[in-house]
C-alpha cells in the first residue's frame, strides 16, 4: 500500500500560523545513505543513494586513501595529475650537453617539481679571438661536464685545459720556480740541490746547484795548520799532502829541508875579487885574474843570446792585488768587499756554465773567502756559502741552467794576490 497523506497542522491553535505537510507511505527503499564527504566535498561512499531510505550495508569507498572514487586525486596544487602526497621535488632540467650527458648535475627522471634547485658546473674566465680587433677579448665559458670530462670543442690540442686558458709554466710546487698560476706544464721545472757528485750531499735529482754542498764528510787532506794547503775538515790521514812553503835550495842561507813547495831563498852577496871562492881576496886571486886576462868566454855570448831570446818571448805576467785592479768593483757590504762579474742577463751565454780561474799567489794574514752571488729564475738573488781560498789556481764553477742570469763572485779582501785570472777560458788584464 503506498500513498500520500495531506496535514494541515493549526500551532497553538491559531489559524494563521497554519502549516502544510505532505506525508508519502508505502515499501522502504533500500540502498547507501553514508552522505559523509571526502577532501574533495564529494561523497566518501562511492555508491551513495540519497533516494535510499533504508542503509542496507552496501557503501564501498575508494581503496586509495589520496584518491576519490574516479581516481582523481583531492590534493593537486599544481594540476599536473600527481597527487600532492606524491610528489617528488627536484632538478627537472633534462636538457643535454655537447657530449650527451646533462647539462644539470643533479637532474633526477624521478622528480615531479622543479624546484630550482639545479646544479650546474661554474663557468672559468679565459680569452677568445676577436676577429675584427686581432685581439682576445676575456670570457666565460662552460667546457667541462658535471664528471670533469672537457667538451672536444674547447680542447683542439687535446691537453685537457680549454683553448684560450692555459698558462704554462712549471706546476710542481716543490720545484724552484714553481708557478702557481699555471695550469699546463711545460717541462720548465728546476729542482735546487748540491750537484758535486763528490760532495756530501749530492743531490742527483738536482737541476740546478744552489750552493748547499757539504764537503764536511771528506776526512783526507792535510790536517797541519802550518801548511799552506790546511783543511779544517781533514782528520788527519792525508798529512801526506801536506805542503810546506820554504827554501828547497841548500846552498842558500834559508834552505829548509823540510820544505816542499818553492818558497823565496836568499843568498851570500858575493865577495868582489874572491875569484878562487875561499871569502878572501889575496894573490891567488890577482894570479887567476892575470891568466884569464883578455879571454872571451864562449857561454856568456850563448848566455847573453839566450837571454835576450828569453826576454823578447817572455809573456807579460799580470801581477796585482785585488783591491787594486779594474776587473773588480766594490762589493754589497763590508763583509764581501770585492765582486766581480762573470755575466749578466743582457749575455745571450749567460745560462751557461761559468767559471772563474785565479792564480792567488799571496793571501792576507788570517786567509780569505769567497761565495757565489747568483740570480734564480724568479730574479732573486742568491748567496753560497764562503768558501776558502787557497795559494795556487783557484777555479770556480758555477753549473748551467734553463734560463738568463746575473753570475758574480764576491770576496771578502782586497789585499789577494794574484798573477793570473780568466773568466771562461778568456785571460783578463788589469788596467
Amino acid at each position: 500500500l503506498t500513498g500520500q497523506l495531506y496535514v494541515q497542522v493549526f500551532p497553538n491553535g491559531v489559524g494563521a500560523d497554519a502549516e502544510y505537510l505532505t506525508l508519502s507511505f508505502g515499501a522502504p527503499s533500500c540502498g547507501c545513505t553514508d552522505d559523509s564527504l571526502a577532501p574533495d566535498g564529494t561523497y566518501a561512499a562511492c555508491n551513495y543513494n540519497d533516494g535510499a531510505t533504508y542503509d542496507d550495508g552496501s557503501c564501498t569507498y575508494s581503496e586509495d586513501p589520496i584518491r576519490n572514487c574516479d581516481g582523481e586525486c583531492y590534493n593537486d596544487f599544481n594540476g599536473d595529475g600527481i597527487c600532492d602526497e606524491e610528489d617528488v621535488f627536484g632538478c627537472m632540467d633534462a636538457s643535454l650537453n655537447p657530449i650527451g650527458g646533462f647539462n644539470a648535475c643533479n637532474y633526477s627522471p624521478d622528480v615531479t617539481v622543479d624546484d630550482g634547485s639545479c646544479e650546474y658546473v661554474d663557468a672559468v674566465p679565459c680569452f677568445e679571438y676577436n676577429e675584427e680587433t686581432g685581439g682576445y677579448d676575456p670570457v666565460m665559458i662552460v667546457a667541462f661536464d658535471c664528471d670533469g670530462n672537457i667538451f672536444p670543442e674547447f680542447d683542439a690540442n687535446g691537453n685537457g685545459v680549454p683553448d684560450g686558458c692555459e698558462a704554462v709554466g712549471c706546476t710542481d710546487p716543490a720545484a724552484a720556480n714553481y708557478d702557481d698560476e699555471a695550469n699546463v706544464d711545460d717541462g720548465s721545472c728546476l729542482y735546487g740541490g748540491c750537484m758535486y757528485a763528490d760532495a756530501c750531499n749530492f743531490d742527483p735529482e738536482a737541476t740546478i746547484d744552489d750552493e748547499s754542498c757539504d764537503f764536511s764528510c771528506l776526512t783526507t787532506g792535510c790536517s797541519d795548520e802550518a801548511a799552506i794547503n790546511y783543511d779544517q775538515y781533514a782528520d788527519g790521514s792525508g798529512d801526506d799532502s801536506c805542503l810546506y812553503i820554504g827554501c828547497q835550495d841548500d846552498t842558500a842561507l834559508n834552505y829548509d829541508a823540510s820544505a816542499n813547495y818553492p818558497g823565496e831563498c836568499v843568498y851570500l852577496e858575493p865577495c868582489p875579487g874572491d875569484f878562487t871562492g875561499d871569502g878572501e881576496v889575496d894573490v891567488n886571486d890577482l894570479l887567476d885574474f892575470f891568466q884569464l886576462w883578455g879571454n872571451v868566454c864562449p857561454w856568456v855570448i850563448e848566455y847573453n843570446d839566450a837571454q835576450e831570446e828569453a826576454e823578447e818571448e817572455e809573456p807579460e805576467v799580470l801581477s796585482s792585488v785585488v783591491g787594486e785592479c779594474s776587473l773588480f768593483a766594490n762589493g754589497p757590504n763590508a763583509t764581501w768587499t770585492h765582486v766581480i762579474t762573470l755575466t749578466t742577463p743582457n749575455d745571450a751565454n749567460s745560462g751557461a756554465a761559468q767559471t772563474l780561474s785565479i792564480n792567488v799567489t799571496a793571501l792576507p794574514e788570517g786567509g780569505a773567502n769567497y761565495r757565489v752571488a747568483k740570480t734564480v729564475a724568479n730574479g732573486n738573488w742568491f748567496n753560497g756559502n764562503a768558501q776558502p781560498l787557497s795559494l795556487g789556481e783557484n777555479t770556480i764553477t758555477v753549473n748551467a741552467v734553463s734560463f738568463n742570469r746575473s753570475v758574480k763572485i764576491q770576496f771578502n779582501s782586497g789585499d789577494i794576490e794574484f798573477d793570473a785570472l780568466s773568466v771562461n777560458g778568456d785571460a783578463q788584464e788589469c788596467e
